[in-house]
This record gives C-alpha cells, structure tokens and sequence, in this order.
C-alpha cells in the first residue's frame, strides 16, 4: 500500500512561493493500478519524484508498505532512500532512458545486477521479460538499432524485471504514434497485472488513463477521482 499523507511542495530559497501542491491524502493499494492526470504545471512529474525520494517534500510523509520512503521532518538519508528505491521502484519515462552502449539484455538486466541476483537468475529473469514483452529476437540490439515502441517495452521489462512494489510511468506514450502507444499501454497493463505491482501512470491522454483501474486529476484542490462520461 502506498500512503500519501499531507503532501505539500513550495518551490524557492525560503519556500514562500505558492505550492504546487498542498495537503494531499491518498492511499493506493497494493497491486493497483491508477492514471494521474492534470493540467500542465499542476504537479504530476514533481509528485512522481517526490514518492521516488529524488527530491524531497515541503511537508508531509509517505510511506510503502508501511516503510517511511520521504518525510518533511526528517534528515534525508540518501543511501536509504537510493537502496530502497533500488530495490522496491521501477521507472518507464516517456523519453525511454535506454542506455546507448548496453544491448537489450544488458539495459535489462541491470536493475537486477544492482540488486546482486545471481547470474544463473538474471539469465533466466531477463529471458522471461523478453518473451513478455515480444522482443526475444532482439536480445543483442543495440537502442540504437530499435523503433521507438521497441524501446519503450525494453524500458517497461527493464522497470519491471526486479519484481518492483511501486512502478512510476511518467507519460510512457508521449513520443509514441496512437497505434504504437496503444499497444505499450496494453503491454504495461499486462505486465502490472502479471507482476502484481502496485503503479501509477501519468498521463494527458484519456485513452492511455482509460486502461488503468481508475484515474484521479491533480489540481489546486488536491486529488480529486476523474470521471468519464
């Protein structure tokens, strides 16, 4: 279960801008699957960094699992928080993150080498992604050498191949076309259910939120459930 508790984020030397945020309750349970949607600037890239402990809160705490991953009034622990990340979060980011010298099998397996799973479990790990994700054929590519769908489910099988509790997506679609996104939404769906990781996918795109358990609009007023007609 992830628990976002009285969530505020202020920007400047003595944080006496605005918030970008203020006050946010949430919990999302385990193994579910959510869609967070807003206008620009209202927040969502900044919030999925906060939950990941890359930069901190204004005030406020949440927790995984029961686990204090960031709190306002605590020191932050970088290596804590760094292992902990490590170990229970994976990221798809819009822009794939792909690491240009390292073939599919590499780019995959180093969650898992970070982690120091064994080689003989690696092997078989990253075996597994790659059928899950179509690309069994394309373990020696290069990125370089694959479509932009292509990389985009590398970068789905690398974030999930570590069995993750929590799966941060921020805008996995973007510099994707309609047809290719729609089948890496299908992908991540599948993939979120399969590994029975708890995700939340930020997006602008009704369709991409369309396949997530239910979606919620970050805006002025908090988070707010998103509904459609």
């Amino acid at each position: 279960m992830l628990l976002i508790h009285k969530l505020t984020k202020r920007f400047g030397p003595d944080l006496s801008s605005a918030p970008i945020f203020e006050n946010l309750d949430f919990t999302l349970n385990t193994g579910e699957y959510i869609a967070l949607m807003g206008e620009s600037g209202a927040g969502k890239s900044t919030l999925l960094n906060i939950i990941a402990g890359l930069e901190p809160a204004t005030n406020g705490e949440i927790r995984l699992a029961g686990q204090l991953l960031n709190a306002a009034n605590q020191p932050h622990d970088d290596d804590r928080v760094t292992l902990f990340r490590r170990q229970k979060i994976g990221f798809v980011f819009q822009a794939f993150h792909l690491l240009p010298y390292l073939n599919v099998f590499e780019n995959i397996a180093l969650p898992l080498r970070l982690n120091n799973w064994a080689a003989a479990e690696i092997k078989t790990r990253v075996q597994e992604m790659l059928a899950s994700v179509g690309l069994d054929e394309k373990t020696a590519a290069l990125p370089r050498e694959l479509s932009g769908g292509e990389m985009q489910r590398v970068a789905i099988a690398r974030a999930l191949a570590h069995r993750p509790q929590l799966l941060l997506a921020d805008e996995p679609t973007g510099n994707l076309d309609p047809d290719t996104a729609a089948q890496i939404m299908a992908l991540l769906r599948i993939e979120i259910q399969r590994n029975g990781t708890t995700a939340i996918l930020v997006t602008h795109s009704e369709i991409a939120a369309r396949s997530a358990d239910r979606a919620v609009e970050l805006s002025k007023r908090g988070l707010l459930p998103r509904h459609y007609g």
